[in-house]
């Protein structure tokens, strides 16, 4: 993980334009890039075997059976609701949510960002955004600890286009966060 706390001398005038509508595997690639971020997803990976081989290894004792057979439950359990978290959440909101499948239009000036779909339109100040992660699929910016915006790196015109937008954003959000994620 790289993090950014960087100004550039350059000034982005342009005004960048983008629309599109975001599939089930960008919008499931997104969430899970976030998750990946807010979970600790390292740690909860590591602590599933660990804790399932501590109770393996205590049901084998005479004293200490039953708290081997309650570790081998919360590993379970925690592998259990990983994967739910993580792979099938998701998807499954995708689906359910119809916003998150309509058509998106998005201007980008050094000013503002003017958000519109079917239901929205609205002007946000750059202030409104407190952090981006950046993965090798999209962007991602947060106007909240859990509420972001997704923003596919497909829908750029250009790579000069794409390059614009990652000097507007260098210069307007004050904590960027770069990953290389490989998820599917």
């Amino acid at each position: 993980m790289n993090l950014y706390h960087v100004r550039i001398n350059s000034v982005t005038t342009r005004t960048i334009n983008i629309c599109f509508h975001c599939s089930e595997v960008e919008y499931v690639r997104g969430q899970r890039a976030h998750l990946a971020l807010h979970m600790q997803l390292g740690s909860s990976i590591l602590a599933i075997p660990l804790i399932g081989i501590s109770g393996a290894l205590l049901w084998l004792t005479r004293n200490l059976h039953w708290l081997g057979v309650a570790l081998i439950g919360i590993s379970l359990a925690l592998a259990f609701i990983l994967g739910t978290v993580f792979l099938l959440i998701p998807p499954l909101t995708f689906r359910r949510e119809s916003r998150l499948q309509e058509d998106v239009s998005l201007t980008f000036s050094p000013e503002s960002v003017h958000l519109k779909t079917k239901d929205v339109d609205s002007q946000l100040q750059w202030s409104t955004f407190s952090m981006a992660l950046i993965d090798s699929h999209s962007y991602l910016l947060y106007s909240g600890k859990s509420s972001f915006a997704l923003i596919p790196k497909r829908v750029f015109q250009d790579a000069d286009q794409q390059k614009e937008f990652e000097q507007l954003l260098l210069q307007q959000i004050p904590k960027i966060i770069t990953r290389k994620l490989k998820m599917r």
